[in-house]
């Protein structure tokens, strides 16, 4: 499966995204950013906005950082103005304000 996906490009008009961590309980019982946790970047793609996805992409990353935010949207997500991403307006993604709506 992993395989069949890994080349396949996100092809919508509308896309969600968000970093969400994973893992045992933090030792430092910190939560988000300042979490030891992994980090994955999630994007979602639909057909309508705040519609169910159609299709997933998770990158593990290792921060959640603008540059590695943009480098997997350049991989996996075709992107140009007519196109929407919907965020938890973190300032990470400011970085893709000029590829996206």
């Amino acid at each position: 499966m992993k395989n069949s996906n890994s080349k396949r490009f996100l092809d919508s008009d509308f896309y969600e995204s968000d970093v969400a961590y994973t893992g045992a309980p933090s030792h430092n019982g910190k939560r988000g950013l300042g979490t030891d946790k992994q980090p994955f970047l999630i994007v979602l793609s639909t057909e309508q906005e705040n519609q169910y996805p159609r299709f997933v992409k998770m990158q593990e990353v290792t921060t959640d950082s603008s540059n590695i935010i943009k480098g997997c949207f350049e991989k996996y997500v075709k992107m140009s103005k007519e196109r929407k991403l919907n965020t938890d307006c973190k300032t990470t993604y400011n970085i893709l304000k000029i590829r996206l709506k």
